[in-house]
């Protein structure tokens, strides 16, 4: 390998790590899905189970662009549309709240959007990809 080969693929190494730990609009993310009871979320709505609606990572959250981490109602993620893809199926949920278990890029849906990916008996769901439009 010559010294330019080496030098381009060391950033290209680097600009794929500066990537993945980006948080923001249009970058996809991979990580686990579960499922839970809703009610009044970190954003102030109230959310159904029946609702197509979401909760985010607290790392993910807290990191948002713009928020400062004073009021969580006035973070912009708030309403935010998460569209997630689980083998071959998809399902678009907004953003009402924060999930404090798990991984940076992790998801906590509501039963009604779990239940696009995969049925409630599976549990926790590995590899769903997603992103913010």
């Amino acid at each position: 390998m010559t010294r330019l080969a080496f030098l381009f693929s060391i950033l290209a190494v680097s600009a794929a790590l500066t990537n993945a730990s980006r948080v923001g609009p249009g970058v996809h993310y991979t990580g686990s899905a579960t499922f839970a009871k809703q009610g009044l979320g970190a954003c102030g709505m109230a959310a159904k189970d029946s609702d197509l609606v979401v909760a985010v990572s607290d790392a993910f959250f807290d990191s948002w662009p713009g928020y400062n981490g004073r009021n969580p109602n006035a973070n912009t993620i708030c309403t935010k549309l998460v569209i997630a893809q689980y083998e071959g199926k998809t399902v678009e949920a907004l953003v009402t709240d924060v999930n404090d278990g798990g991984g940076e890029y992790d998801l906590n849906f509501s039963p009604a959007a779990f239940k696009k990916l995969a049925p409630e008996s599976e549990g926790i769901l590995h590899g769903v990809t997603w992103f913010i439009p």
